[in-house]
């Protein structure tokens, strides 16, 4: 069995779950989805943690947890993230039934790892580590417009998805934050210019946002915009995604949602801009969540 640690919000858990299921169908085992990180910080919240929940299932992902048994083997029976954390430390070091992630690039060593039970501790935000099987990634996380008239969600024709721009714009908990280093407006609009000269009929555009209101004061001036609010209802960051992943054209911010997005759009000749730099502590080369065919600026 592979044991994912879930955490964070949706573009992370997709990453953690992918690494999962990857392994998982190397060994013809099972995925498990260890949820004690949401109850415990949900519960008693530190300063500028925004509330998470599982968000899986709303592609239909049927999310199981581990067995007392299974968490028990792997030594991460201990309730308290952070000193399962510690644990999870030690115990990768000594090459026991859990892999932690040392670092924010892919590491080949988690293929080298051949324990019947795995419990995987980190984010694993690169593409590496599914490059082998992008179509078995792609087949978790399906596309559905069904919601789309109901949520007030655009739905783009052959026609408009040539002539259409997605930005996703990232704020609340990304502002001021020095990791995400939040991106100013003039970033928008270098990407807005990079899609243009490269895709000269695509001149709407459309915003995405945690922060509609902001993007409409910075951005409500431009010719033709449309500014896409986030619908309040269960399962709405999958559908707002799934909404966004529509597009051929897109400029995105250093979010792991946004970037599920673009990865996943199947348009062919698909443009994406992405910040060269995605962390705002750590150097570029210590990173390597971009794809090589994604332009940055």
């Amino acid at each position: 069995m592979i044991i994912v640690n879930l955490k964070g919000g949706l573009g992370n858990q997709m990453f953690q779950y992918a690494l999962g299921h990857v392994l998982a169908a190397q060994t013809a085992s099972a995925v498990a989805c260890d949820l004690r990180f949401f109850r415990q910080f949900n519960r008693v919240r530190p300063h500028g943690y925004v509330p998470r929940q599982q968000e899986l299932s709303g592609f239909g992902i049927d999310v199981k947890e581990p067995s007392t048994w299974s968490l028990t083997r792997t030594f991460m029976i201990d309730p308290n993230y952070t000193r399962r954390q510690k644990l999870a430390y030690v115990l990768d070091k000594m090459g026991v039934h859990v892999i932690y992630e040392r670092q924010r690039t892919f590491e080949s060593r988690v293929f080298r790892r051949r324990c019947s039970t795995i419990y995987l501790d980190g984010y694993w935000q690169s593409p590496q580590y599914f490059q082998a099987a992008p179509e078995r990634v792609r087949a978790l996380y399906p596309l559905s417009v069904e919601d789309f008239d109901s949520l007030g969600l655009p739905r783009l024709g052959s026609k408009e998805v040539e002539e259409a721009i997605c930005v996703n714009v990232r704020r609340s908990d990304f502002v001021g934050a020095k990791e995400h280093d939040c991106l100013p407006p003039d970033y928008y609009q270098c990407g807005l210019e990079v899609i243009s000269l490269k895709a000269p009929r695509a001149q709407r555009v459309y915003f995405f946002s945690d922060d509609i209101d902001w993007c409409s004061k910075m951005f409500g001036a431009l010719r033709d915009v449309s500014f896409v609010r986030f619908p309040g209802c269960v399962h709405a960051s999958v559908a707002y995604m799934n909404c966004m992943r529509q597009f051929k054209y897109f400029v995105i911010p250093n979010s792991t949602f946004a970037w599920w997005a673009a990865w996943l759009s199947n348009c062919p000749g698909k443009v994406v801009v992405a910040p060269r730099r995605w962390s705002g502590t750590l150097p570029e080369t210590a990173v390597d969540i971009v794809p090589a065919d994604w332009l940055t600026i």
